[in-house]
């Protein structure tokens, strides 16, 4: 509820810096993963590959869906010029290998913490 009530909060403001929406989009991403992964009882190697895959995807969206909140913000605006340049959106979708990147070292390390508090 408190991304949710982030996003509304942000759509009417006046900027057009790309970061807000690629951290608001990481948050969804991040969150939708979480939601997959919380109640995978698996063996560990299962459990190594399932975090891993779901952190890679999680990344993968994150252009996606920050794409999505800039063309939603631009939309409600309705200004003769977009709020978001065509340079601002391709530097997003050029990050994306960066966010999968992170996803996916995201996705090991909370496997590996899932498995080390097992074995407590």
């Amino acid at each position: 509820m408190g991304l949710g009530a982030a996003i509304l909060v942000w759509l009417p403001f006046e900027e057009s810096s790309e970061i807000i929406p690629i951290l608001l989009a990481a948050g969804l991403c991040g969150w939708a993963a979480m939601r997959l992964l919380a109640e995978a009882e698996a063996t560990p190697n299962r459990l190594v590959l399932r975090s891993i895959a779901a952190g890679a995807l999680a990344g993968l969206l994150v252009s996606p869906a920050a794409f999505s909140l800039m063309s939603i913000k631009s939309g409600l605006h309705a200004h003769p010029q977009p709020d978001y340049t065509v340079a601002q959106i391709q530097e997003v979708f050029f990050r994306t290998q960066y966010f999968a990147a992170s996803g996916f070292l995201l996705g090991l390390a909370s496997a590996l913490y899932r498995l080390a508090r097992q074995e407590e």
